[in-house]
């Protein structure tokens, strides 16, 4: 799966089927996260990835360290909610992945504020294979630098103009901003990704790339 070319080829459908005045108010949220520079204090590369105990969606509590195990590096990857079908397309990428990443010694986990009976039917539906933790109020999400509440103008145009309720499936208003994070054995944070533009992703093939360049050195 290309996601670079599946989310590409969604935002196109998305502008064409939606009206000028819903990419208004989502281009005001977009600008209102900038504005409060939401994501800038996020943990950045070549820092130490804040150790974590969270319950799966499964209830058994998973720590960072339990899942590196003797794995040589740990993907963490943020996602809003099941809700979201960028969050969607983008955990499908990943679950087709997994068995690559584990080849070049890479553990991978999901981390979501979305309530474990929802994540148990993303899961179902979009990674069947991936293991995905609940971050309850982006508590976690929060030490990274990641959680905001979103905007009322979104909170709005999502339940009504896209008939999406995120308090329905997340309990809340709190999001992460999408992010990607790769780590060493250590902890260090190797490769990141974040963007309050919730569109942009990063393609799994980049970091298949990466973690091949670290393989060899």
């Amino acid at each position: 799966m290309n996601l670079t070319k599946e989310l590409k080829e969604f935002k196109r459908e998305f502008k064409e089927n939606v009206s000028d005045d819903v990419l208004s108010k989502m281009q005001d949220g977009h600008d209102e996260l900038a504005k409060k520079k939401v994501g800038e204090k996020a943990v950045k590369v070549d820092q130490t990835f804040p150790d974590f105990n969270l319950p799966s969606i499964n209830g058994d509590q998973v720590s960072g360290k339990s899942l590196l195990g003797d794995s040589r590096f740990l993907i963490v990857s943020f996602y809003r909610g099941g809700w979201c079908p960028y969050c969607q397309r983008e955990l499908e990428a990943i679950n087709e992945s997994l068995e690559e990443f584990k080849k070049l010694g890479a553990a991978t986990v999901a981390i979501t504020p979305e309530t474990p009976d929802n994540a148990k039917q993303t899961q179902s539906k979009h990674a069947p294979d991936l293991t995905i933790l609940f971050d309850d109020n982006c508590e976690f999400a929060e030490k990274v630098g990641l959680a905001f509440e979103l905007p009322e103008t979104l909170k709005e145009t999502y339940k009504q103009d896209l008939d999406i309720d995120v308090e329905e499936y997340n309990g809340n208003f709190r999001l992460p901003v999408p992010a990607t994070y790769v780590m060493d054995a250590n902890m260090k944070v190797i490769k990141r990704h974040l963007d309050i533009d919730y569109k942009e992703r990063l393609d799994p093939s980049e970091i298949i790339s990466h973690l091949k360049e670290k393989t060899i050195q």
